[in-house]
């Protein structure tokens, strides 16, 4: 069987309430039998990471997502050419975040393993609680992404 990616937000109170209620409805969602190449695959999630400052959300899923084939393109894939905004996501990467290459592992080495957590805080946090319907609420925004079993 293969892996797919995946990337699942959600407004929960902590990080165990959201991994809980994500996957319980990536369960509902995609059945019960395993293979979905969704959240409901991961029995567990890495501590949450703060989202680096002036990260965007998805910036960082992708550079982290993509972070080994824009390092060493010759040995994953060869001949890909990493564009100059991959090349600059992964010099921010490696930057703001001194443990890249841990998040990077668990996120795409395991179709197995943890899904990686990542806490939203600022105004991108205040605008998904708001598309959620859950602006005013004391509720943490959190978004589980890796590779998953399909």
């Amino acid at each position: 069987m293969g892996a797919a990616s995946f990337q699942t937000t959600y407004v929960a109170r902590d990080a165990a309430t959201a991994f809980a209620n994500a996957a319980s409805d990536a369960r509902f969602e995609h059945g019960h039998g395993g293979y979905t190449g969704t959240l409901a695959e991961k029995d567990g999630f890495l501590a949450p990471i703060a989202l680096p400052a002036r990260w965007k959300v998805q910036d960082f899923v992708d550079a982290v997502m993509r972070a080994e084939i824009i390092a060493d393109p010759e040995s994953v894939y060869g001949g890909y050419k990493p564009t100059a905004k991959e090349r600059a996501l992964l010099a921010r990467l490696v930057r703001d975040l001194p443990s890249w290459r841990r998040i990077v592992d668990a996120a795409t080495g395991d179709k197995w393993g943890p899904a990686v957590c990542v806490e939203v805080t600022g105004s991108q946090a205040a605008t998904i609680k708001k598309q959620q319907g859950r602006a005013g609420t004391r509720d943490r925004v959190y978004v589980f992404f890796g590779l998953a079993s399909c």
